[in-house]
């Protein structure tokens, strides 16, 4: 199967619906489309048979099954109705005369080889024997509609006549297609006149509500060529009479894959965090919503006895951080709505919480725009905070990536607010660097990126407005270096991209961060787009887009990712979600070559219509698990290989004060001939956190040789010795270094 969905391409859209059909997408193409260079002349050996040659002929093997989405009721094409005009950007345009792809999707759920497929046709007029092509094609977007029609995986003719009118045709693939990674596999035909065969369908229609109602979808490359990628495409309400030849391989049981989910339905945003000090994680989600982790891996709902009721409506997820550095984590949430304030939980040390926002100075009230009057007060929506010591004093500040007006899609000014201590905050919108300049900002995804004592900030805007790129000159000012890094997006025109979450690793263990863009692009706006992006860091804070050759498929609607190493092979592995009904989620594992490999069928940890995702090891056998909407328990992903795991902590340094979570610690394990490096988050994404609790695969190494933690203000600690496999190690900022499952 040829990958034109691995490697991902370019990216954007929107969807609405015209005349009798149900959601439109497309884009503009200089060659419309056209399948083998646009030669669609059909009429060759239409007045004698002699010329035809089938290339398509031939049976199924017996071991090939047929998926069938029609009814087997086909009996008209789409010149038999009576079809409103559709009226486009560049002109009006009627379904029975526009050149145009007729198309049906197939969802592969398993490995597969493709034999063929069959197909009912109508409009087989004239009295001679006619070549009738037939194509196979590959996903574009994977939005179930739109397929990559400039090139074809296979295409064969058969020699029809009319008397072949509505009766089934099978079309054989001269060499089998081998679908090693499941996923959308499309048949298609292209008719360019009135005379050209067309693939008939059955009366019944659909409205196209669910995923699964429309399988079918026309192209029509020329209309609105100018305007959009590959022209307009829609979802079409009624089943072509196409079938797919299959036979199914490597079936692995639902218990077998190495993720299982969990049973916890949770929210969008999700934040893993030990509010309770037992050493293991529990996990807020939308609501709020508090999961208590019991520690022999369930959870228990215990928003109401955590008190927590009272900012109900207004805390759409969040981050933990421990901002007043008592040694107990509390709870910054997030309002994503017009009436949502975003309050400030502080941590009772009891399993309660205090809403102290009122106090605490930290408000998103807004008055810069009139958003809508029926709501007073009125706060700007607030998609993506992070905490960050942003002049390492040793206390976490707050950003908050602010959205936008969704009446007039104006957008927000992001907040920022610096922790003066005793509880209090003030705003540092002026003063220190941060731009004032109107973004629609979705996530927040802070580093000591060029590994130099000081917390930087990345931060994900929409609407293709630019990201920033905050660098910290070590006193708390800010210069937004995002152009000069390249993590600004790729600029087209006047455009920038979607960024919906973005999150830091060291894909290749070369020492330096490199960041996972994750953007939404549609299909119809691809060549002006942002599509999502691996940014390799150069070595010297100069990144560059390797997406193309990193084995990522081009996905219309990425959302959220996340890095953890789940096999516990040593590298970073990736997990991205997908947003829009019947779009899925995405795991990666890393080749260790700057290289990664779909395995979403062997893992079993797939979300549908996902948002935010978190990692984190919630069970302490030491394998990371995931939540994505659903709890996905790690069982087998690991198996054979070792693990480590560090939580570091904060305190009084050599440097001073460290905050005493560790929240912004990078810490570093050589093991087997190879240094890792992962860093203790405060939140990244589209509002969401991992663990604090690190865990670094080692391979089959049973020992690491040096664990070394940077902490922010340029402490640096270090653990050498043979430090044995399968344990948890705590390391502070004093330099004490204890050994257990929990801190002493």
């Amino acid at each position: 199967m040829k990958n034109h969905n691995i490697p991902i391409l370019i990216a954007a859209a929107m969807i609405f619906c015209l005349g009798p059909l149900a959601c439109s997408d497309g884009g503009s193409k200089s060659d419309g489309g056209l399948p083998d260079g646009g030669d669609t002349d059909d009429d060759a050996g239409e007045d004698g048979g002699d010329e035809c040659v089938e290339t398509a002929d031939g049976t199924f093997p017996d071991q090939a099954v047929e998926i069938a989405w029609d009814a087997d009721d086909a009996n008209k094409t789409i010149p038999d109705y009576g079809w409103e005009p559709i009226n486009g950007a560049e002109g009006t345009y009627l379904l029975a005369e526009e050149p145009m792809w007729e198309a049906v999707r197939f969802d592969l759920t398993a490995p597969a080889t493709v034999y063929g497929a069959r197909v009912k046709w109508g409009n087989l007029t004239g009295g001679g024997i006619r070549p009738v092509t037939l194509g196979a094609y590959d996903d574009f977007g994977s939005n179930g509609f739109d397929f990559y029609q400039w090139e074809s995986m296979w295409d064969g003719d058969r020699c029809l006549s009319p008397g072949d009118q509505g009766e089934w045709v099978d079309y054989v693939f001269g060499t089998p297609i081998e679908v090693e990674i499941p996923g959308l596999f499309y048949i298609a035909q292209y008719w360019e006149t009135e005379e050209d065969p067309r693939i008939m369908f059955g009366p019944n229609s659909s409205e196209c509500t669910t995923w699964d109602d429309c399988h079918s979808s026309i192209n029509m490359p020329l209309a609105d060529a100018n305007s959009y990628y590959n022209g307009l495409t829609f979802q079409f309400p009624y089943d072509f009479a196409v079938r797919l030849m299959v036979e199914w391989h490597d079936d692995i049981p639902a218990a077998d894959k190495w993720f299982q989910p969990g049973g916890l339905a949770v929210g969008n945003h999700v934040a893993w965090g030990d509010y309770d000090n037992d050493g293991d994680d529990d996990l807020m989600t939308n609501g709020p919503t508090l999961y208590q982790n019991d520690g022999s891996g369930g959870f228990t709902n215990v928003t109401s006895a955590a008190a927590i009721d009272a900012v109900a409506g207004s805390c759409g997820g969040g981050v933990w951080g421990d901002y007043d550095n008592d040694g107990w984590l509390d709870f910054m949430c997030l309002g994503n709505g017009k009436s949502a304030w975003d309050p400030l939980l502080h941590n009772n040390q009891d399993g309660t919480f205090e809403d102290v926002t009122a106090a605490s100075g930290i408000s998103d009230f807004q008055d810069a725009l009139d958003c809508d009057t029926g709501i007073d007060p009125e706060y700007s929506p607030t998609e993506g905070l992070a905490w960050v010591d942003m002049d390492h004093d040793g206390l976490l500040d707050i950003y908050q990536a602010q959205y936008e007006c969704s009446a007039t899609y104006q957008n927000y000014i992001d907040r920022i607010w610096h922790n003066e201590g005793g509880g209090v905050f003030t705003e540092w919108n002026t003063g220190h660097g941060f731009t004032n300049a109107r973004q629609a900002g979705r996530g927040v995804s802070p580093l000591d990126y060029d590994m130099d004592g000081d917390m930087d900030i990345f931060v994900s805007n929409y609407r293709l407005d630019p990201n920033f790129m905050y660098d910290n000159n070590g006193a708390g000012i800010f210069t937004d270096i995002a152009m000069a890094t390249g993590l600004i997006g790729e600029l087209i025109g006047l455009y920038y991209g979607h960024t919906i979450g973005a999150v830091w690793l060291d894909a290749e263990n070369d020492g330096d961060w490199d960041i996972f863009l994750s953007n939404l692009a549609h299909p119809r706006f691809f060549d002006f787009s942002d599509k999502s992006q691996m940014m390799i860091n150069n070595g010297s804070e100069l990144f560059t887009d390797t997406t193309p050759t990193a084995g990522i498929f081009y996905r219309e609607t990425h959302s959220n990712p996340t890095v953890a190493d789940f096999n516990n092979d040593g590298y970073m592995d990736l997990f991205i979600t997908c947003v829009y009904e019947g779009r899925f989620s995405e795991m990666y594992l890393n080749n260790g070559d700057g290289t990664f490999t779909q395995v979403n069928y062997e893992s079993g940890a797939v979300a549908y219509n996902g948002w935010g995702s978190a990692a984190s090891d919630y069970d302490n056998d030491g394998d990371v698990d995931l939540v994505a909407y659903d709890l996905f328990r790690n069982d087998t992903a690991a198996d054979g290989n070792n693990w480590i795991q560090v939580r570091a902590l904060g305190g009084m340094s050599s440097a001073g004060l460290v905050n005493a979570a560790g929240i912004g610690s990078i810490v570093k394990v050589t093991a087997g001939g190879q240094t890792m490096m992962q860093h203790t988050s405060g939140g990244s994404g589209c509002g969401v956190q991992d663990s604090a609790f690190l865990v670094f695969g080692l391979g089959s190494a049973t020992s690491a040789s040096e664990i070394e933690v940077l902490y922010p203000g340029g402490a640096v600690v270090t653990e050498t010795g043979t430090i044995t496999a399968g344990q948890r190690v705590w390391i502070e900022a004093d330099g004490t270094v204890t050994y257990g499952w929990t801190h002493p």
